[in-house]
C-alpha cells in the first residue's frame, strides 16, 4: 500500500510537471525571452572586461573606426569580409568616448547581442520540423553551446554569419514566394559578412528549381529572386572594388582556390597531389566535426542524423543541400592545412535540428516530455558551464599579458614572437591615443620576429639584429624553442642580455622576463 502511494505521488508530480510545461510552452515568446536573458547573463559573466580585442577582431575594429571617422568606406584594407565592420561602424559613430576599450567593448556587445538574437531564427527554423515545445529546446541547445558563447565574446564575424545563415534556411523552407525572395536577399548579406556565403546561392538555386520546376512561372520567379540577390550584393561589390581593387567575393570565393590548386601552372611552388589534399581535408574535417560536437551535440546529433534521413521530403532536401554548401568552405580550408573549429560554427543551427530528432525519439519511448525538457536543459547548462570552466578564456592571464605588452613597448622596437601572449603588442600603444582616431595616425607595437627554425640564441640574434631586434621576451612555456627557455632558466650565461623586467618582481602571476640586447657585449662574446 505504501509503494502504491509512493508511485501515485511520483506519477502526480510528473503529471504536474507536464501540465506546467505544456502551459508554459503555449507562450513561446516569453520562453524565448527567458532563454535569451539567461544567454546574455552567461555571456556577460565571461565577458573579458579591460582586455582588448586581438587578431582578426582588431582588423575589423580599425575598419569600423576608420569608417566612422571618415564617414565613408575606408581604403587600404585587403580583407574581403567588410560587412561586419561596416555594421559596427554605425554604432561607433553614435558613442562619445576617448577610450579605445569602450569601442572594443561595444564591438563585443554587438557580437553578443547578435549571437543571442540568433535563437529567434533557430527557433523558427525548428518549427518547420517540430512543435513549439521541441523548437524552444532547439533554441536552448544553440544559445548555451559553450563554443557559441566563447565565439560571441570575440567581436568577429561568426555570430552575424550564423544569424544570417539561420535566416536564409528559415525563409527558404517557407511555402510563400515572398519568403523565398527574402532568402535570396539575405543570402547577399550572408555573402557580404563572409565571402564563403556566396556558395549558398548555388544551393538556393538548386532548391528553387527542385521545388518549382513544374510551375510555368518558375523562370520568371527565379529571375526576380536573382535580381533581388544582385541588387543587394552589387553595390557593396562595387564599393569594395573601388576601395580595395577587388570585389571580395568572386576574387576570393573563386580566385583563391583556383590560384592555390593551380599554383604549379602559375609558376608558383607545386602543391601536394590532389589525393593528399583530399585526405588532409577529410581528416581535419572529421576530427573537428567530432570535437565541435563536444560536449552537447555529440549526445544528440549523431543519432538524430540517422533519424533525419527517414521519411524524406523537400524540407530535408533543403537542409541537406544547404549543409553541403556550408561545409564546402571548411573542407577547402582544411585541405590547405588551416586548423580551426570556427569553420563549422555555421552548422550549429542544423546540429540543433538534428538533435531534436533524438530527443523526440526518446520522448516517444518515455512519454514524459516535461521531465525530458527539464533534464536536457540541466544537461545543456551544466555541461556548457563545465566545459567553459576548463576551456574558458583565462581572464587574469590575458589581462596580465596585455599589461606586460604595454610595459614592453615603452623601450622595445623589435622582440621575439611568443604567441599567444604576443598578440597584444598590436594594441599595446592604443591607450596613448585619444579616440576615435584614424588607424593611419596610430603607431603599432614592436616588430615580431619568428623563432622557428633556429638552433641557438646567437643564430636568432644574428639573423634579426639589422632588422630591428632589440629585446627578448621569454617565459618557460613548452611552446617556446629550447634556446629561449634556456635564457629564462639560466640568464647568467648570457652576459649580453640586460634584464629590464621580471613579472614576478612586479606582482604578476604570469611569469615572464624581458631582456634588452647589448650588441657591443654580444660582439665581444
Amino acid at each position: 500500500m505504501l509503494i502504491d502511494k509512493k508511485q501515485s505521488g511520483k506519477h502526480y508530480l510528473i503529471q504536474q510537471l507536464n501540465h506546467k510545461f505544456e502551459a508554459l510552452s503555449r507562450y513561446p515568446i516569453i520562453c524565448l525571452i527567458v532563454i535569451g536573458l539567461i544567454g546574455f547573463l552567461v555571456r556577460f559573466y565571461y565577458f573579458p572586461y579591460d582586455v582588448p580585442l586581438t587578431l582578426d577582431a582588431v582588423g575589423y575594429f580599425w575598419y569600423a573606426i576608420d569608417m566612422s571617422v571618415l564617414g565613408r568606406f575606408p581604403e587600404g584594407y585587403n580583407f574581403p569580409n567588410n560587412g561586419w565592420p561596416a555594421f559596427v561602424s554605425v554604432f561607433f559613430s553614435l558613442i562619445n568616448s576617448t577610450n579605445f576599450l569602450d569601442y572594443m567593448h561595444l564591438q563585443r556587445y554587438l557580437s553578443i547581442a547578435i549571437s543571442v538574437l540568433t535563437i529567434i531564427p533557430v527557433y523558427l527554423t525548428c518549427t518547420r520540423f517540430f512543435n513549439k515545445s521541441y523548437s524552444l529546446l532547439g533554441a536552448a541547445l544553440f544559445v548555451f553551446d559553450p563554443r557559441i558563447i566563447q565565439n560571441s565574446l570575440s567581436g568577429i564575424t561568426e555570430p552575424s554569419y550564423i544569424l544570417l545563415g539561420s535566416l536564409v534556411l528559415f525563409f527558404i523552407l517557407s511555402k510563400k514566394m515572398t519568403s523565398i525572395y527574402a532568402a535570396f536577399g539575405i543570402t547577399a548579406l550572408f555573402s557580404l559578412v563572409r565571402y564563403e556565403g556566396l556558395f549558398a546561392i548555388v544551393a538556393l538555386s538548386i532548391i528553387f528549381f527542385l521545388r518549382f520546376i513544374k510551375n510555368r512561372k518558375t523562370i520568371p520567379k527565379y529571375f526576380v529572386a536573382m535580381t533581388i540577390f544582385l541588387l543587394v550584393l552589387l553595390p557593396m561589390a562595387y564599393i569594395r572594388t573601388a576601395t580595395t581593387g577587388n570585389d571580395g567575393l568572386t576574387s576570393h570565393a573563386i580566385g583563391s582556390p583556383a590560384a592555390y590548386y593551380g599554383s604549379s601552372i602559375a609558376g608558383l611552388p607545386d602543391r601536394p597531389p590532389l589525393s593528399e589534399l583530399v585526405s588532409k581535408s577529410l581528416t581535419y574535417f572529421s576530427q573537428y566535426l567530432v570535437w565541435v560536437m563536444i560536449p552537447i551535440f555529440g549526445f544528440f546529433a549523431p543519432s538524430g542524423t540517422v533519424l533525419f534521413f527517414k521519411k524524406w521530403d523537400y524540407k530535408k532536401t533543403t537542409v541537406l543541400l544547404f549543409s553541403v554548401v556550408l561545409i564546402l568552405p571548411a573542407l577547402y580550408a582544411y585541405s590547405r592545412g588551416f586548423q580551426d573549429t570556427r569553420y563549422l560554427f555555421v552548422m550549429f543551427p542544423i546540429f540543433a535540428i538534428l538533435s531534436l530528432y533524438t530527443i523526440e525519439k526518446i520522448n516517444e519511448k518515455i512519454r514524459n516530455f516535461g521531465l525530458i525538457w527539464l533534464l536536457v536543459i540541466i544537461f545543456i547548462f551544466s555541461s556548457s558551464i563545465l566545459f567553459l570552466s576548463f576551456k574558458d578564456f583565462n581572464y587574469e592571464r590575458e589581462l596580465e599579458s596585455f599589461k606586460i605588452a604595454e610595459l614592453v613597448v615603452v623601450n622595445a622596437k623589435g622582440v621575439n614572437d611568443h604567441y599567444p601572449e604576443s598578440k597584444y603588442y598590436f594594441v599595446s600603444k592604443l591607450s596613448e591615443y585619444e579616440f576615435p582616431t584614424l588607424s593611419s595616425s596610430v603607431s603599432t607595437g614592436p616588430i615580431l620576429f619568428a623563432t622557428e627554425g633556429f638552433g641557438s640564441l646567437e643564430e636568432f640574434i644574428e639573423r634579426y639584429r639589422d632588422q630591428g631586434l632589440t629585446h627578448l621576451v621569454v617565459d618557460n612555456s613548452e611552446k617556446r624553442p629550447d634556446f629561449l627557455r634556456r635564457v629564462f632558466l639560466d640568464e647568467k650565461s648570457y652576459p649580453y642580455l640586460i634584464k629590464e623586467f621580471d613579472s614576478h618582481e612586479n606582482g604578476f602571476t604570469y611569469y615572464v622576463k624581458v631582456y634588452s640586447i647589448n650588441y657591443d657585449e654580444f660582439d665581444r662574446k
